[in-house]
């Protein structure tokens, strides 16, 4: 089990105890955090802490002074000089834009499946660079649709998360996305009820939301009034993908050439 206190840092107080009173340490120090992604405390008395800020508080206050951190990179090879510092970085970097093209056309296409692999594959990029929380919550989403909920339950999870309001293929939005426009929509129902806003009142407009919504857009429809699609204008990108990637392939940033450093070339790109 993780730690679950946070005084002074995230030890519970039985581990607490046993480190001031009795010097046993339940941690061993293997970089710079442990694997639930606390801080350790960097000389070495067995405290772990929940943020950098509470550790170092506490090292100044128990032992004096701020350790230098422990070096992550023990298992890294010893000739950097080998490595393509410039072929890493912009592999990382196409690596990491594929996959927000991924997100962004699995959401479009209303593609719950693909968006589950892609959520899975992003649990590894949360996992490894820290973002705690976000890991915690794909990794209860997987657990919901692969063990806790039932089958029908578990395909509504997973399928019930995109909204179309025009139709057509490839135009669909994010389900919370729909959410805070309605959301927006609501407020400004609330503030037009001026004195009379109470919370039966609002309770009741909030009740009768789609119900409005539907009414607004069939008052549009016999207007005639023009229907705004909510997307932004965006300029022709193959005139900068051109350039990018002429200096891309003029660089030769995807041709492994050990000894380059980034430095070297990035600046001048």
């Amino acid at each position: 089990m993780p730690p679950t206190s946070d005084a002074p840092g995230s030890n519970t107080m039985k581990e607490m105890h046993e480190i001031k009173n009795h010097g046993h340490h339940f941690n061993k120090i293997d970089g710079e955090r442990d694997e639930y992604g606390y801080y350790y405390c960097q000389h070495g008395c067995g405290y772990v802490f929940s943020t950098k800020a509470t550790r170092t508080k506490h090292e100044e206050r128990t032992h004096g002074s701020v350790a230098a951190p422990v070096n992550d990179t023990e298992s890294v090879d010893d000739d950097c000089s080998e490595q393509d510092y410039l072929y890493n970085y912009h592999t990382a970097k196409l690596t990491y834009g594929l996959l927000l093209l991924e997100f962004n056309d699995a959401v479009k296409e209303g593609d719950g499946e693909r968006l589950f692999k892609v959520y899975k594959l992003a649990m590894l990029f949360y996992r490894k660079y820290g973002h705690f929380k976000y890991a915690y919550a794909v990794l209860l989403y997987s657990s919901q649709i692969k063990a806790i909920l039932s089958e029908s339950e578990a395909c509504d999870l997973k399928w019930n998360r995109f909204h179309n309001k025009f139709g057509g293929k490839g135009r669909n939005i994010p389900l919370d996305l729909k959410k805070e426009q309605q959301n927006k929509v609501l407020k400004t129902m609330w503030k037009g009820l001026g004195s009379n806003l109470s919370e039966q009142s609002a309770s009741r407009v909030a009740k009768a939301l789609d119900s409005i919504e539907d009414l607004m857009s069939s008052i549009d429809t016999d207007c005639r009034l023009e229907k705004r699609q909510g997307r932004h204008s965006k300029k022709d990108p193959e005139e900068s993908v051109t350039q990018i990637l002429g200096d891309l392939m003029k660089k030769q940033v995807f041709l492994l050439t050990p000894g380059r450093r980034r430095s070297q070339i990035v600046s001048k790109i």
